[in-house]
């Protein structure tokens, strides 16, 4: 019985974290502490590796971060388990257009 208490508790606990972990997050990426955010970002992705936002997200800092292959494997796993997407497929493409080759002589 005091096991099924705490499974809800947990459930009912978590998404209040995560909003107050989110929103952590979304302060560190708007005063432009990417770095910061990206880490935190990993780290909650550990436990939630399959969350869309979390992966688009991620895309978004990698891009901010200049790490453009980074940002396009993020939206790619964030497309796959949401296909279709409009803003993911928006920042995928952007994203990809953006890389250039570089060619070495």
């Amino acid at each position: 019985m005091i096991r099924k208490i705490l499974i809800l508790l947990f459930f009912f606990l978590f998404p209040l974290y995560a909003t107050e972990f989110d929103q952590q997050i979304e302060s560190l990426y708007q005063e432009g502490k990417f770095e910061d955010a990206l880490s935190r970002y990993q780290k909650l992705l550990e436990k939630t590796p399959n969350s869309i936002e979390l992966l688009y997200n991620m895309g978004n800092t990698y891009f901010k971060l200049n790490q453009r292959g980074l940002a396009i494997a993020s939206y790619r796993k964030a497309l796959k388990l949401k296909p279709y997407d409009e803003d993911i497929m928006t920042n995928l493409n952007f994203a990809r257009e953006t890389v250039t080759d570089e060619i070495v002589l």
